[in-house]
């Protein structure tokens, strides 16, 4: 199955990635939350735009619209009275259906954490679900949603090389999301 060899050559990027994570820095306020949020809704309003275009070649079991995230980020955004951030860097090139599978493997996937991680938010930092929107977009939802992706994307009928480039999508993925954390950092003004 992809999805576990999927999760097998991409477990040292995931890890490398959640070194740049500053969510839950002793010192994280309501500023860098909202930093965070316009760093990643610069990052999603490219990445999901590429999929969009993509979308045509995609099966209509994955529902992509409902998987789609920059409209929880903006709602997020706009209770906080924060902007969007457009990214600094070059994103990458995804042109193909393998190259979508990759990299929204890494999104979808970053959806799992999104419960608790709103739960520390909502204490640490005292805010309201109406600025939770993105870690909880699915809400109770999280691990059907999960599962039906991973349902759909075992079900692609990828060639071999085509099953390389969903790895090496997957793990350019990571890096690109490492690379949002870190100017999340930037704007933050710390460096992990």
């Amino acid at each position: 199955m992809i999805s576990q060899a999927l999760k097998e050559s991409t477990a040292q990027a995931h890890q490398d990635v959640e070194t740049y994570n500053p969510l839950m820095q002793p010192h994280f306020s309501t500023q860098d939350y909202a930093s965070y949020l316009g760093v990643l809704a610069g990052y999603y309003k490219k990445l999901e735009a590429r999929f969009k275009e993509l979308s045509p070649q995609l099966p209509p079991e994955l529902s992509l619209a409902s998987r789609l995230k920059l409209d929880s980020l903006l709602k997020d955004l706009q209770q906080l009275q924060a902007p969007l951030i457009e990214i600094d860097f070059s994103m990458p090139s995804i042109k193909s259906r393998a190259q979508f599978w990759g990299h929204f493997y890494v999104l979808e996937g970053s959806t799992l954490g999104g419960q608790i991680i709103s739960r520390r938010l909502a204490e640490k930092l005292n805010l309201e679900p109406s600025t939770l929107n993105f870690f909880s977009s699915y809400k109770e939802k999280t691990g059907p949603m999960w599962k039906s992706f991973i349902e759909v994307l075992n079900s692609q009928n990828f060639t071999p090389e085509e099953t390389q480039e969903v790895i090496s999508s997957a793990q350019e993925g990571f890096h690109f999301y490492g690379k949002a954390l870190q100017q999340v950092q930037k704007s933050m003004g710390t460096q992990l």
